[in-house]
């Protein structure tokens, strides 16, 4: 078992879960600091490689070591210090709601999905405390059907029972969810898929900070078939402590006569959103995954 089986086993997505829940503020963010360090600091491990990795995709390569050191760190300081957020206010909705703020561009989006008129897509990006900020808007009464990661690891199915405890309908990608998704947007309704996660299984290699990446396009797919727009979003985290929502312009599709082009041309401006932000919030992009898993051997 490797360390990434680990991490995302459901024995520690369990005790984290309880450490969150137990600890009080400020000993709960000191542990978190102190996790956040002990792992970003190991650069052998494969999840700190992948950070540094793609850290250095970022910079366009020029990077040195130490800079990705410094960068992978903060990486992980910063996730578990959102981990700890979420835990520890997940069940407290009237602090969890005081806690994340709202673009105008969000709530344009969520007038929009409460009223129901026609389907919502969203295209959901990495950034800090992407549970945290889900949990507030269902809390507004957004209705969500977010398609997640394979549940390859138990604490991906525990992720996911949470999220539906929350009322987000949240299923980990398969035929059958997309055939769900599609229902749900034919009746008005909101559907989240992630965008920056690798998929190695993607026939398609949309460029991502330049480089062109297997990164999924269901979401793309879905929004040519019902000629509608997708918005990108995520959160941040601010220095108060506190996350902001922030969501993008609609990214209308385009259509060039090539339905495989029309796939890559779309992600691929839904993506440039999405880089936007990851370059304001370099650290606080959480993906532990290789985006590029070619470029391993060159990172300084």
């Amino acid at each position: 078992m490797g360390i990434q089986d680990i991490l995302n086993s459901q024995a520690m997505t369990k005790l984290v879960l309880k450490l969150g829940q137990s600890l009080p503020t400020r000993p709960g963010y000191g542990f978190a600091r102190l996790m956040g360090t002990i792992l970003g600091r190991r650069t052998y491990l494969t999840p700190v490689k992948a950070v540094r990795a793609n850290q250095w995709v970022i910079s366009n390569g020029k990077a040195t070591a130490a800079e990705l050191n410094r960068l992978a760190l903060e990486t992980y300081r910063t996730a578990a210090h959102c981990i700890f957020d979420f835990y520890h206010y997940m069940n407290n909705p009237k602090a969890l709601t005081e806690m994340v703020e709202y673009s105008p561009e969000f709530e344009e989006i969520y007038q929009r999905s409460v009223m129901r008129k026609e389907g919502v897509i969203l295209a959901l990006c990495h950034l800090a405390n992407f549970d945290l900020v889900g949990r507030a808007v269902a809390l507004r009464g957004m209705p969500l059907f977010a398609i997640t990661a394979p549940e390859a690891a138990g604490g991906y199915r525990i992720s996911n029972q949470l999220r539906r405890q929350f009322n987000i309908e949240a299923y980990p990608a398969s035929l059958e969810a997309v055939h769900m998704a599609v229902d749900r947007l034919r009746h008005g309704g909101t559907v989240v898929m992630g965008a920056d996660r690798p998929f190695s299984d993607s026939h398609h290699r949309p460029r991502f900070f330049g480089r062109p990446a297997a990164l999924p396009v269901a979401h793309i797919r879905l929004a040519l078939k019902f000629n509608m727009p997708v918005y990108a979003l995520g959160g941040c985290l601010k220095p108060d402590g506190n996350y902001r929502l922030w969501a993008s312009e609609p990214v209308e599709m385009l259509h060039t006569g090539d339905k495989d082009q029309d796939v890559v041309v779309n992600a691929e401006r839904v993506l440039a959103k999405i880089e936007e932000n990851i370059r304001q919030f370099r650290t606080q992009w959480n993906m532990t995954y290789a985006v590029w898993p070619e470029v391993l051997p060159e990172v300084p």
